[in-house]
This record gives structure tokens, sequence and C-alpha cells, in this order.
């Protein structure tokens, strides 16, 4: 169960506050101008709270882990499959990507005629 309070309220009460966090484990909402501004809990809720934190992070770098690994081996298959070979230049493939598509477009223009 959470409790919401103006900060003034927690402020005043501050007592009150640790006791209802700590020993009924519950959540306070401290409002400032009537919109939440902090949450006040328990150290143990705290702690779980951080351990979670700690699983995501671990979950996201054995995920980051995993897909370094299978971007080092499709590079080191590419690296295998191109052993010896010399890759087209780069400018003459676009330039005659280009010049088929130009052709295709002049093709499509000259049917819708």
């Amino acid at each position: 169960m959470e409790r919401q309070m103006s900060a003034t309220q927690a402020r005043v009460n501050f007592g009150e506050v640790l006791r209802y966090v700590s020993t009924e484990q519950h959540i306070v909402i401290v409002k400032h101008a009537g919109k939440p501004h902090a949450v006040v809990i328990g150290f143990d809720d705290y702690q779980d709270y951080k351990e979670y934190q700690q699983m995501k992070l671990d979950q996201q770098q054995l995920k980051l882990e995993a897909t370094l690994r299978q971007a080092q081996r499709a590079r080191a298959q590419t690296r295998m499959e191109l052993a010896g070979k010399t890759l087209p230049d780069i400018a003459e493939t676009i330039r005659q990507m280009r010049e088929e598509r130009d052709a295709q477009l002049d093709q499509a223009l000259g049917l819708c005629r």
C-alpha cells in the first residue's frame, strides 16, 4: 500500500514516515506543489530494487555479449568466404545500379505514355 503526502507533511512527520516505510514496508510518495517529486521506501525494498536493476543490467550485458559474438562469427565467415577475392569498386557498383534503375524508370514511363 502506498501513501501520498506533501513535502511539508513529510518533513513535519518524518519519524512517522520512517516507521511507516520500515515497519509496515509501505511506500510514501512525497509531493511538491501537487506533483510527485520523491518516493520514500524501506531499506529492504531498496535492496530488492537494486538487485532487480543489477539483474536487468546483467541481462543487457549478456545480450550485448551474445550480439558481439554473433557479429564476430559473421565477420569471420565473411572473411573466409572472401579469402583471396577482391571486392568490386563500390563507386562502379553504385554507378551500375543507378544505370539499371534509370533504365527501369525509362521503361516504366514509356509504358505509361
